[in-house]
């Protein structure tokens, strides 16, 4: 089940309308007929540009029996020189299926003709039995013995078969295909057989070759050079026939049904239809040496598509197959690259093959392509590189590797391997991804959990992918479905560990903040946040952005969530073991949500000098996770909006016994990043901003 590359056989097949001018070498055929002397015209062509098609029509045109007046029938015979081992194979075949040709038509003209040609090719055949003597004695010795007439010779017999074709009603048309596949002394066979052996009236020899190739081969018969053997050629070749050009309209033409006929044979739905029939859009004859290569690309494209097509983007797959078949070096190259780093940074394969202008390189392997290679278009076509964009930015933009992997993209770490490798195992499965999200919708808990250990465990060596899957589905569950599968995923969080993804964030967390980021309804933050620790209640209130309710919702609960896991465990918030982060957002939320009773809060949690250090901290930037930086000017204008920096004085005041000391400016000069700030200097550095900003306040005001 394939788009077979054999040459045309009718009209309705000739994508590139090279009936008109076969029809026109029919005519000459015809209106030639009463021209006894024997005729041989080449039909001149490179490799794939469809000779063999215009040898076809050429002899569909030539209808069987005698024509107008004056004009003989013309009688067809087909000789495939490809089929035989030596060179008398080929000479006896020749003329045995010649004559046998000649007695299936009634015509007792023509029967007797083939009856000469059988007498001529019998004593060819006896010839095997003789010893090594000169070509003419072993005819006439055969001749003698097989017709018992000694006076024949081999001038007598051709006069004969000559006088008989002269007199009959037909021409005699040999078709002779493929002479440039053979080998040079076959083709010298060939031309021999046309010039020498066979070259009766009333014959015309119609073969199809390479003019170069044919002319090399037995160019060192007859000369030194190329040129020799063409001049030659021009001996055997009475009338040479230079294919017309395909037209680029007629090779898209081409192009265009074979695709279609792809897309039926493979029956896909029509997401995936759409992908084959993009290749229209970017269809390009000078993608193209000729017809036939063509075909080639398609017939790789439509095996490739049928064995993995489900699990690629069939767009990058053709494109891919066109490397396979018309530059299998660039291809190779491609096919040996290993793109399993994902935990090093690699994020879509624009990250590890780089496509520029100019050159393509990997790991300090490059391979350089001039600007208007038509390959490099084709690279452009698989790794899209947009130099509008920093290279580090676009690719590690979550957008953009969603779209590559939800695509199928070659660009996808995701997916490269399996364009070269042609299966799925311990690889992210399109097919796979289905069932599991079949199973979701039908809740089937059990079977679900199954199937994810079981892919868990194949992606041991390749954890990342199982992650991916992970990402797909989440993002993918249908809506009537969300808050049950993410329930699953909170009560199976053994499933994903708390190692970190490529980005630096643990894949608990980033799938906590995922779903987040999809919760769209109220029921389901009811449901999911009662499952979620106090931590991953912040990460996954953070994350929400739907709607303003919500997120409102969601942020009432995780206020009463704290504040009940505060008396539970009785407490101070100051103590609470907290990510710094989680507890900005606390307090910022506490005041959104319940001004008074945030006021009252902040009241009871600030009891002396060390909790206030600490509520200035919150708001303090880090080194890493144990070293200060400084406290500026920023950090303060931050923390005002959430808590009263003028009550934090007062505070610092009454413990200090109505005043502070003014010692404190020359902390921004001390050289400590090396060990980070200790809590006196970060006191310090806050009230050197905060009076700064005092003062410049009640300068504005006066």
């Amino acid at each position: 089940m394939n788009l077979n590359d054999l040459p045309i056989e009718k009209n309705e097949d000739d994508l590139f309308n090279f009936k008109h001018y076969a029809k026109k070498i029919q005519k000459l055929i015809q209106n030639n007929s009463n021209n006894s002397e024997p005729l041989t015209i080449g039909i001149y062509g490179k490799w794939g540009e469809g000779k063999t098609s215009f040898l076809n029509l050429v002899e569909k045109q030539i209808d069987l029996g005698k024509k107008e007046s004056k004009q003989k029938g013309i009688l067809k015979y087909h000789f495939n020189p490809w089929r035989y081992s030596t060179e008398e194979e080929m000479l006896f075949d020749f003329f045995d299926g010649l004559s046998k040709m000649m007695y299936v038509d009634q015509d007792s003209d023509i029967q007797k003709i083939a009856k000469k040609i059988t007498e001529y090719y019998k004593y060819i055949e006896a010839i095997k039995l003789k010893g090594r003597v000169g070509l003419v004695a072993r005819i006439l010795y055969s001749i003698a013995k097989c017709f018992k007439k000694k006076s024949l010779t081999l001038g007598k017999l051709i006069e004969a078969i000559n006088n008989k074709l002269e007199k009959s009603s037909y021409k005699i048309a040999i078709f002779i295909d493929d002479i440039d596949r053979l080998d040079k002394n076959e083709i010298y066979t060939i031309l021999k057989l046309i010039k020498l052996n066979a070259n009766f009236n009333n014959f015309i020899y119609i073969i199809a070759l390479d003019e170069d190739h044919v002319a090399k081969a037995i160019s060192k018969r007859y000369g030194e050079s190329i040129e020799d053997g063409k001049l030659f050629l021009e001996k055997i070749i009475n009338l040479p026939i230079h294919l017309p050009r395909i037209e680029e309209e007629d090779l898209k033409e081409a192009f265009d049904r074979k695709l279609n006929k792809i897309v039926q044979m493979l029956g896909y739905q029509e997401e995936k239809k759409k992908e084959i029939l993009e290749l229209s859009e970017e269809f390009e004859a000078s993608y193209f040496n000729n017809g036939r290569e063509v075909v080639r690309v398609l017939n790789s494209f439509f095996t490739s598509a049928f064995a993995i097509g489900e699990e690629v983007n069939l767009r990058d797959l053709f494109w891919i197959e066109y490397l396979k078949i018309c530059d299998s070096e660039l291809y190779n190259y491609l096919k040996g690259l290993k793109v399993s780093s994902y935990g090093s940074g690699i994020y879509t394969i624009e990250d590890f093959f780089i496509v520029d202008k100019s050159t393509i390189n990997t790991r300090g392997i490059s391979k350089s392509l001039p600007d208007d290679h038509i390959m490099k278009n084709v690279l452009d076509k698989l790794f899209p590189y947009k130099d509008s964009f920093n290279h580090n930015q676009l690719n590690k933009d979550s957008n953009h590797i969603d779209l590559m992997s939800k695509s199928l993209k070659i660009s996808s770490v995701e997916h490269y391997e399996k364009y070269f490798s042609f299966h799925i195992e311990r690889k992210v499965s399109e097919t796979k991804k289905k069932e599991i999200i079949n199973l979701i919708n039908s809740q089937e808990t059990g079977k679900i959990k199954s199937e994810l250990i079981h892919l868990k465990e194949s992606f041991k060596n390749y954890e990342y992918r199982f992650y991916n899957m992970m990402d797909f589905f989440i993002k993918n569950v249908n809506e009537a479905n969300r808050e049950y599968f993410f329930s699953f995923l909170l009560e199976e969080r053994d499933l994903i560990t708390l190692d970190k993804n490529a980005y630096g964030v643990a894949h608990r967390t980033y799938f906590i903040e995922l779903m987040g980021n999809k919760t769209k309804e109220e029921n389901e933050v009811t449901s999911l946040t009662k499952k979620l620790s106090i931590d991953e209640l912040f990460i996954f209130t953070s994350k929400i952005q739907d709607s303003r309710e919500i997120k409102a919702k969601a942020e009432l609960i995780l206020i009463e969530r704290l504040k009940d896991e505060l008396d539970l465990k009785d407490i101070s918030f100051i103590d609470y073991n907290l990510r710094k982060d989680m507890k900005q957002m606390f307090l910022f939320l506490y005041k959104k949500h319940s001004p008074d009773a945030y006021d009252s809060f902040i009241s009871e949690i600030i009891n002396n000098v060390s909790d206030i250090i600490q509520i200035i901290r919150l708001y303090t930037p880090l080194f890493d996770n144990d070293r200060y930086d400084q406290f500026n000017k920023s950090d303060l204008l931050l923390m005002s909006k959430v808590v009263d920096t003028d009550f934090l004085y007062e505070k610092l005041t009454e413990f200090n016994g109505g005043e502070i000391n003014d010692t404190q400016n020359d902390v921004f000069t001390m050289e400590n990043k090396e060990k980070g700030y200790l809590e006196n200097e970060t006191l310090g550095q806050f009230l050197f901003w905060y009076r700064k900003e005092k003062n410049w306040k009640d300068r504005r005001n006066i």
